[in-house]
């Protein structure tokens, strides 16, 4: 009211539609699944604000590593995951953004070495291999390879950091041969894939005897081959 009467003042607020308002992202707005191990940026993107709305103060939550308006995304374990961001300005709350990812679940695999499937005999020995995957692709990094059955079968390398050991079977029979990949964070160890079993069938060892000269005259010398 002015001098008695009303006076029109244009309005300079935000539109009512709320088209004007401040605005804020993530880009990328969405992530494919990520591999254990893979690493992703995220950044934070705020359009609609005015000068004086500077600087921003970003509040970021969830497995992110860095400050500001850009983060990395390490992809440690397994599972769904979510990010989200909170943009203070100079003169008030901005708004929030976040974001769903996926951690593509672990893949183990064991193998004989090389690779056959001939039955071995007691008491004898062959080599396992193991390969972690995530994502369709190897991973690398401090994890621990346990094989089983211990203490039923021997391994050379019962808990090893590269897949690879060596077993003895001292008993016949099929015996079905398997690994477990632990991951240790602190002082807790955790497994976190385990592989298909092998079946590895152990036998007698078979004797085969020959003779030269197969059919000797009286007299004379016979050589025997033991096989």
């Amino acid at each position: 009211v002015k001098d008695g009467g009303f006076e029109r003042i244009p309005y300079k607020g935000p539109a009512f539609d709320g088209s004007s308002l401040p605005k804020v992202s993530l880009n990328p707005s969405s992530l494919k699944p990520l591999k254990v191990g893979e690493i992703a940026i995220v950044s934070c993107v705020v359009e609609g604000v005015e000068p004086e709305d500077s600087p921003f103060t970003y509040t970021w939550t969830g497995e992110v590593s860095g400050t500001g308006d850009s983060v990395n995304i390490q992809a440690k374990t397994p599972g769904k995951f979510t990010i989200a961001v909170n943009v203070t300005g100079a003169r008030y709350f901005l708004g929030s953004a976040s974001l769903e990812f996926e951690v593509q679940d672990f893949k183990v695999t064991a193998a004989r070495v090389p690779n056959v499937q001939d039955p071995i005999t007691i008491g004898s020995s062959t080599g396992l291999k193991a390969v972690l995957m995530s994502g369709g692709n190897p991973v690398s990094g401090n994890y621990i390879y346990r094989w089983q059955p211990h203490p039923e079968v021997m391994f050379k390398d019962l808990d090893s950091t590269n897949g690879q050991t060596t077993a003895t079977f001292p008993r016949l029979g099929t015996v079905n041969v398997w690994v477990q990949v632990l991951q240790k964070e602190g002082d807790t160890v955790s497994t976190i894939a385990q592989s298909e079993q092998i079946a590895i069938t152990v036998v007698q060892p078979t004797l085969n005897l020959t003779a030269s000269p197969a059919a000797p005259l009286v007299g004379e010398e016979v050589k025997v081959i033991v096989k």
